[in-house]
């Protein structure tokens, strides 16, 4: 941050910086499809028809799945399948409720609404109802079955479309990136749950080909937290060195009020000698 005798012998932007990245990856390490029927599965049911099919696909094999899909009332169906309000705290705990008392309560959740096509409109409005099917859908389920984390070891995958610029191409939606934040936090608020958010091409040209990747994807032991799917591709996130142009003048502004928030931690304090040694400033350290 200065010219003084505190800067490393290396020049600046000469090995310190990175971007981050998406990386082609080899395939996941194929598991047993057949240990897929030992668990029970819950499939936030998506309008593409994706989740359905993962669903479907899952049921061939002899697992115990449940749907549920969003709607505006709570009702139960047929055939292991739910509808509730994605905005209704109390719709979650009643699903919850229903699944423990029918000794379903599930070890494995896809949760796939975060595939539906966003509003054609570019309005802001729209993006209440998108978090509501996204981000806040993951934090009241995970508060409805808050005592099951507790207890057992349970894996969430989370499968959306548009979240992710991996190609560069993407039509994107940021709400639904918001998901990839939940995927981050969750598995540290409760160690139990291993989460991995998927993110496949807006675009759904192939849906049986598709289906096929993400039952591979679900059987697989990797442990990535983020996966892009692209075609036949597979991708993760990396970083590569970024070179920035350097210079030779000092940042720091004589005279000028700088603010440290955090400003009494080891870093705080590392950056307020530094910039102390500097120049004649003002600091303040909160």
């Amino acid at each position: 941050v200065c010219s003084s005798d505190l800067r490393p012998q290396r020049t600046v932007g000469e090995s310190w910086f990175y971007e981050p990245t998406w990386i082609r990856s080899a395939a996941a390490h194929p598991g047993d499809l057949s240990e897929l029927a030992a668990e029970c599965w819950l499939v936030f049911a998506d309008g593409t028809g994706l989740g359905s099919a993962v669903a479907e696909s899952l049921r061939a094999r002899g697992a115990v799945v449940v749907t549920v899909s969003a709607g505006r009332e709570w009702s139960q169906e047929p055939g292991e399948s739910y509808h509730i309000d994605p905005r209704k705290p109390t719709h979650y705990a009643r699903l919850a409720g229903a699944l423990r008392a029918g000794d379903r309560f599930p070890t494995r959740v896809v949760h796939c609404w975060g595939l539906d096509p966003p509003p054609k409109t570019a309005d802001i409005e729209a993006w209440p109802g998108l978090l509501d099917l996204g981000f806040f859908s993951l934090v009241r389920w995970a508060q409805a079955c808050e005592a099951e984390l507790m207890a057992r070891s349970f894996r969430w995958d989370v499968v959306s479309a548009g979240a992710c610029s991996v190609l560069g191409d993407e039509s994107l939606c940021p709400p639904k990136a918001a998901v990839q934040g939940f995927c981050k936090v969750v598995q540290q608020e409760y160690p139990s749950v291993t989460c991995t958010h998927v993110d496949v091409p807006a675009e759904l040209d192939a849906l049986d080909g598709m289906t096929d990747l993400l039952v591979a994807h679900l059987a697989s032991t990797a442990d990535e937290h983020s996966v892009a799917l692209r075609g036949a591709h597979r991708w993760t996130p990396g970083h590569t060195k970024a070179t920035l142009p350097g210079t030779a003048e000092s940042a720091i502004r004589p005279g000028a009020t700088y603010l440290i928030t955090g400003g009494l931690g080891k870093i705080g304090l590392v950056f307020a000698q530094v910039i102390a040694q500097c120049a004649q400033v003002n600091l303040v350290l909160l």
